[in-house]
């Protein structure tokens, strides 16, 4: 039987009013929000070109700029910036670094953190680099940082490939194992086209701002997938399915999603299903369409179709979710959400080329944990209770002899309080190094994200 690896991870998913708090704890300190001068805005405005532009409060693009997916992650920044061409954003880095003043860097803005893609300073928004380039001859495309993957696959259909998104992962691998190169800005302002012949640190640790991608894509024909709903009674034998999928599965097309919510004083489950082909065979996903559901919304369709159907944007605003525990603490939504991966998860790359995983000799499945709510002044009990979620989970699967214990965290998912070590690991000595070549001033240190430490 298959070992099920869990990799515990957090979605931080407050949904508090816009910039209203000023300040934001953090590691169990408090980090007061810094002060930025209009003049460094009007310094960066003075020095670009015609292709950028800078905005104000009071803009209809300052406003767009500074918006998330989720409403905890948006602060109001001194000023936003669209740099239109990669040596725009040389000039603002140099700025920034002389004059010591914080900046996030914003693309499709779905980070669940704080201070991670927003900033109470300077915010770049990769919007303008919003350009896709298939290139047939080396199956790959270009690309810009600004896009959504809703944008690059509506890009890449008439050409019949696809590209970067998890549902292929099963087949090709970890997104970051298929970026075949990037357009980097670094710190100094140089542009650099990094790739592994190249510049095998940068690839392994990229140091500045990204403006273009470069992905290897795979034939994409239409795919049969879509979401099933089932009520609370289902989850025994549900779980008992997911985790025989888990188990047994070894068709690399077919991949699942299995999240538990709770929902206006009742549990529901959302199912989604995925195969890489018009039909599945016979067995694959059978035993979940035969569980009784409440709702299913199945077919053969486009990729772009798959991933445009509900609930992909099921949280973008308030939900009316909760249970009694927390509801008091304007909570709105609780769930959990398992990925099962096939056990060749972290086989198609290399340590060699990517700081995450830091190892790769097992696999290690994600474990969402989720929470939002509405009023910033319960965000740290929220923050306390999702630790809480997390720990239990991680003890009661280290006490079923799962080998997670010290297993490294998905910083896409983890919540900003986790130690950095905890999600690089071994990578950390070689981290710090490209850090120590690329960044001696540790520019990109004022920017949010996680730190590498000097």
């Amino acid at each position: 039987m298959r070992t099920y690896l869990e990799r515990v991870v957090l979605c931080y998913a407050a949904l508090s009013s816009y910039g209203s708090a000023s300040k934001i704890e953090r590691d169990g300190g408090v980090h007061p929000r810094a002060g930025v001068s209009s003049s460094v805005c009007s310094q960066i405005s003075a020095a670009l070109s015609s292709a950028s532009d800078v905005y104000y409060s009071g803009s209809t693009n300052y406003s767009a700029d500074n918006s998330h997916f989720f409403s905890s992650s948006a602060l109001a920044s001194a000023c936003t910036v669209e740099p239109g061409t990669a040596s725009d954003v040389g000039k603002i880095l140099l700025i920034l670094g002389a004059t010591n003043t914080p900046f996030a860097v914003k693309a499709g803005g779905h980070s669940t953190n704080p201070d991670f893609s927003s900033t109470p300073g300077v915010l770049l928004a990769t919007r303008r680099f919003a350009t896709v380039a298939y290139h047939a001859s080396t199956s790959t495309a270009d690309v810009g940082a600004g896009l959504v993957w809703d944008a690059v696959y509506a890009a890449l259909q008439p050409h019949g490939v696809g590209a970067g998104y998890s549902w292929l992962t099963g087949q090709y691998g970890l997104a970051v194992d298929n970026v075949v190169g990037y357009e980097l800005v670094l710190p100094d302002g140089r542009v650099l086209d990094v790739a592994e012949e190249s510049y095998p640190d940068l690839m392994f640790a990229l140091r500045g701002v990204v403006t273009r991608f470069t992905l290897k894509t795979y034939p994409m024909g239409q795919i049969w997938g879509g979401v099933l709903t089932y009520a609370a009674d289902t989850f025994p034998q549900l779980a008992q399915v997911v985790a025989d999928f888990s188990a047994s599965n070894t068709d690399p097309k077919a991949q699942i999603i299995t999240t538990y919510y709770y929902a206006e004083g009742s549990a529901a489950a959302s199912q989604i299903l995925f195969y890489d082909a018009p039909t599945p065979p016979p067995g694959v996903l059978d035993a979940f369409l035969a569980l009784p559901s409440l709702a299913r919304e199945l077919g053969t369709m486009d990729l772009l179709d798959f991933i445009r159907l509900p609930p992909s944007n099921g949280t973008a605003d308030v939900r009316k979710y909760w249970g009694p525990a927390l509801s008091a603490a304007s909570g709105v939504l609780v769930s959990f959400a398992v990925e099962p991966f096939l056990p060749s998860l972290f086989a198609r790359g290399s340590t060699r080329t990517a700081a995450y995983p830091p190892a790769r000799a097992r696999a290690l499945l994600p474990l969402s944990l989720c929470r939002s709510w509405t009023d910033a002044a319960a965000d740290a009990r929220l923050w306390a209770a999702m630790m809480q979620s997390a720990d239990n989970v991680k003890a009661k699967a280290v006490s079923l002899g799962q080998d997670v214990r010290d297993a490294p965290l998905y910083g896409n998912y983890a919540l900003f309080t986790t130690p950095v070590e905890d999600i690089f690991g071994q990578s950390l000595p070689r981290l710090r190094g490209v850090k120590g070549r690329y960044d001696p001033r540790d520019v990109m240190g004022l920017a949010g994200g996680w730190k590498v430490p000097v």
